[in-house]
């Protein structure tokens, strides 16, 4: 804006000043801020607003950027952060599953139900085969139709070479003889790692260490090294 004004007034012939007027500037009169630039997650927007007496005033100001809003996408294979605004991902992580549910996100995976059962006192049930079943992994379930999956049958997934993976669940107290002979198993979980045993027929032979069930891959390996005994698992 104008400085300050003088404004003053002389006689004509001999230039005497006779008044003196002192004319104050104008302020600004700026508009409301008008936003030229709107924030995104993580750069800041721009606020303007112009005076209206001098368009060639301006004024402007800043607006914080608002930052990420990450939501997790979850798939059957991986979980993933993903910003619901820009969409910006962050790098997909694979489950971690303990048992059939992801330890990190939550998800669970469906259980196997495509297996044969049988129940001898209608109190519990025993996988007894492969039934339909075809994936890799095998989930055993912790219960079908309501009462507790407690047992595995001799041979019953005897040669099914496609299973890579196997859960135990704390139900199952005993892998019977074979149950797994002739599998290509890779890793094998077990939910409750203490009070197993190896018995032939009914004759206790040696216990299975808690240590050795905690890995997947040493569980695998005493699982198949041990296939001509029944396991048992005593409650401590």
């Amino acid at each position: 804006m104008k400085q300050t004004e003088l404004k003053l007034k002389y006689v004509k012939r001999c230039n005497a000043e006779l008044d003196r007027e002192i004319i104050p500037a104008l302020t600004h009169d700026f508009s409301e801020w008008t936003q030229i630039k709107a924030p995104t997650c993580v750069e800041y927007g721009i606020e303007m607003r112009v005076c209206s007496r001098d368009k060639n005033h301006t004024q402007t100001r800043s607006l914080n950027s608002s930052g990420h809003s990450y939501k997790l996408q979850i798939d059957t294979e991986s979980h993933r952060e993903i910003c619901e605004v820009c969409g910006d991902a962050k790098t997909g992580l694979p489950h971690e599953w303990s048992g059939n549910i992801c330890s990190v996100c939550g998800y669970e995976k469906e259980q196997t139900n495509e297996l044969d059962y049988f129940s001898v006192d209608g109190l519990s049930y025993t996988v007894v085969g492969i039934g339909t079943f075809t994936d890799t992994e095998l989930i055993i379930p912790s219960e079908y139709r309501g009462l507790p999956v407690t047992a595995i049958a001799p041979q019953a997934f005897s040669g099914c070479k496609f299973i890579k993976r196997v859960t135990v669940p704390a139900s199952v107290t005993e892998i019977e003889v074979r149950a797994f002979d002739g599998c290509e198993l890779n890793e094998v979980e077990f939910i409750n790692t203490e009070g197993w045993g190896l018995y032939s027929e009914d004759v206790y032979k040696g216990a299975i260490s808690q240590k050795v069930l905690m890995d997947v891959i040493s569980a695998c390996r005493a699982l198949v090294s041990y296939c001509d005994y029944t396991w048992k698992r005593v409650e401590i």
